[in-house]
């Protein structure tokens, strides 16, 4: 770090620092308390999600058996997501992802083998990944927000442990030096007084 100057510009500038420094860590430090507030909701949310996931793949594995029933292959392989539809929303300045719904294949005819139950197959299994795409979209808004808060974080404790307490030392310093400036000036003028008035009685 560059050694500050000892000049009343240079005071001015770090006073000017630090009113700036105080007047954005209220706005750091709020927008880190939101981000915490909304991360502790989104866990309660990934929990009841995770309990929802694990009871719908239990209900898909207990008619698992229909997967192997004659005729079912391509009733089966015709199952699949097409896409995650998903929009955005902004809390504290940050675009998170929102789950919206899933777009799955058409479903194919089936011939007269499959049994009746198929259909029933395919509805747990789109319930299944509907559960599974909205958890992996409220992941992906905890790793985004989690990487905010982590930011935010190093700039609250940037400015309220280094940059705020530099400018205070900083301002402290240099008004120290130019009140030694002052003394030392005056001292010289009294002196300078002191010779002349000397002169003048010779």
């Amino acid at each position: 770090m560059s050694e500050v100057r000892l000049s009343k510009i240079e005071l001015k500038n770090q006073q000017n620092n630090l009113e700036q420094f105080r007047k954005y860590l209220p706005v750091l430090e709020l927008k880190k308390i939101l981000l915490q507030s909304v991360l502790s909701q989104l866990d309660m949310e990934l929990l009841q999600s995770e309990s929802k996931k694990m009871d719908a793949e239990h209900r898909l594995m207990s008619i698992s058996a229909l997967f192997v029933k004659p005729g079912m292959k391509e009733f089966t392989d015709s199952m699949r997501v097409i896409s995650i539809q998903r929009n955005e929303e902004n809390i504290a300045g940050i675009e998170l992802p929102v789950f919206s719904g899933v777009e799955f294949s058409p479903m194919v005819s089936l011939p007269g083998s499959v049994p009746v139950n198929a259909f029933s197959l395919r509805s747990i299994f789109e319930e299944v990944m509907e559960i599974a795409c909205r958890h992996h979209v409220l992941l992906e808004r905890r790793k985004i927000l989690e990487k905010e808060l982590k930011d935010v974080t190093i700039k609250v404790n940037l400015f309220d442990k280094i940059l705020i307490p530099r400018a205070e030392n900083n301002i402290k310093k240099i008004k120290i030096a130019l009140d030694d400036q002052q003394l030392a000036q005056i001292a010289n003028a009294k002196k300078a007084k002191e010779l002349i008035l000397k002169k003048g009685q010779r």
